[in-house]
């Protein structure tokens, strides 16, 4: 990403203004997924119906503000009926207990930074307890639950 806002700094396309990460990089980002989106990845040559982006990393981070921004941005642009947000969350064991608290806040963090999840997606070791579905619920709907990880 920032190659490339380099090389168009350079042609002048900011007009000699400073290149800020809002909303220069922001935008930036949000023009890349347009463009891949649009790109065929098969031998039929048509575009995609749908473009999976994932956003890794750590909300609260000051690396990963800018993604999160611009893809807050890119849903508002494009507007809710195209564009589903799916958070992935582990919910790890410990001392044989399924904590749910990770989880918990990590979805706050996002929703705390303007992004919210239309689907919560987990993870997890052992047996799904049904307890986990109930502390998870409130915060998580909707919620889906992954067949267990294997040991791999």
């Amino acid at each position: 990403m920032a190659n490339g806002m380099r090389g168009i700094k350079r042609r002048g396309d900011y007009l000699g203004k400073t290149v800020q990460v809002v909303p220069h990089l922001t935008d930036a980002v949000q023009d890349w997924i347009e463009r891949v989106a649009q790109v065929p990845v098969d031998e039929t040559g048509e575009k995609p119906d749908v473009c999976i982006i994932e956003l890794g990393g750590t909300v609260g981070d000051i690396e990963s503000a800018p993604f999160i921004e611009a893809l807050r941005q890119l849903r508002r642009r494009v507007g809710k009926g195209n564009f589903l947000q799916i958070h992935v969350s582990l919910v790890p064991v410990i001392s044989g207990e399924q904590k749910t608290k990770p989880t918990q806040a990590a979805i706050r963090d996002v929703r705390s930074a303007g992004l919210a999840p239309d689907l919560v997606k987990i993870s997890y070791r052992g047996l799904w307890r049904e307890r986990v579905l109930m502390l998870l619920g409130a915060d998580c709907l909707p919620l889906s639950a992954a067949p267990p990880l294997s040991n791999h």
